[in-house]
């Protein structure tokens, strides 16, 4: 089976600040277990990532970890162009080690944050419909590109698995 997933970026998951030596290793730890259970329990066989920084790149680690091949699933060209090195070398690490990409807007305006969003969406819609489940982190603010990934997922249901870890994340960085 192909999963996917849709999640947060660093802002929603203790914020920036030092983001990538603190909370990524925990957040790519989370997922390589939640993603280890789904996969022993549906014989996942591919992952397709979005290519986010936060979840998307955490999801992508963790399938590579567990030698799950990746498909890096790129909303549009130069997606990372207004990233910090950082986090460029991150993104640039992941789609150099995934077994293939697809890229599925050709151009996009990034002064103009409609045509941003719709490549953002049209890559969401893009992940579910090439996949059976959803691994979500989703904290449940009704807003945003992963409450309406998961909207569209939930109309693909119950052909459409769909798992959110957002419960047992808190759980694990409470306090």
């Amino acid at each position: 089976m192909i999963l996917t997933g849709t999640g947060h970026r660093p802002a929603k998951l203790g914020g920036w600040a030092n983001f990538e030596s603190t909370r990524l290793p925990l957040l790519i730890d989370a997922v390589t277990t939640e993603l280890s259970l789904l996969s022993d329990k549906f014989s996942v066989d591919r992952v397709l990532t979005g290519m986010a920084m936060g979840y998307d790149y955490a999801l992508g680690m963790a399938a590579l970890q567990l030698k799950i091949p990746v498909v890096a699933v790129i909303p549009f060209n130069d997606f990372d162009s207004t990233w910090t090195y950082s986090y460029r070398r991150l993104y640039k690490q992941l789609l150099d080690l995934s077994a293939e990409y697809v890229v599925v807007t050709d151009e996009v305006n990034l002064d103009k944050k409609w045509e941003v969003s719709k490549a953002l969406d049209t890559r969401n819609k893009y992940l579910v419909d090439n996949s059976d489940i959803l691994l979500a982190l989703f904290d449940g603010t009704a807003k945003g590109g992963t409450y309406n990934c998961l909207m569209y997922a939930s109309e693909k249901q119950p052909k459409m698995i769909i798992h959110n870890m957002w419960r047992k994340w808190e759980k694990a960085n409470a306090g």
